[in-house]
């Protein structure tokens, strides 16, 4: 019984720590992530694109690369909790934006977002 539960604990992780089909297309590991944390203001072309192949995978984006910004604020919502004033300002800047059709294109809206939750981190949105 124990050696099934620590299996299983081992099968958890190993799924839990496995990459997502966007990071290993564009091979973002761990390093990458540091660094984008560390400085958010200055996103490397390979996050931009892993990004755009995101919002491509879980639908923040059309065929046509006009942002649906209810569904991007919805996934962004996933790894980092908005407040509503936060999901709005969101809303609202990339509301402006052109389509997202090259991984270039996809830093106007990471700029929405991170605008968006530095004002939250500062309590103003």
């Amino acid at each position: 019984m124990f050696k099934a539960l620590v299996v299983l604990c081992l099968v958890a992780l190993a799924v839990a720590k496995e990459a997502s089909k966007c990071e290993t297309k564009f091979n973002i590991v761990d390093d990458d992530w540091k660094a984008v944390n560390a400085d958010d203001s200055k996103p490397t072309e390979r996050h931009l694109c892993f990004f755009k192949c995101v919002y491509e995978d879980e639908g923040s984006v059309n065929s046509d690369g006009v942002l649906n910004a209810d569904k991007l604020v919805e996934n962004v919502h996933k790894w980092k909790p908005l407040t509503d004033d936060a999901k709005n300002s969101i809303k609202e800047c990339v509301k402006s934006l052109g389509p997202v059709k090259t991984c270039n294109d996809v830093s106007p809206s990471y700029q929405c977002v991170q605008n968006a939750l530095a004002k939250q981190k500062k309590g103003t949105a």
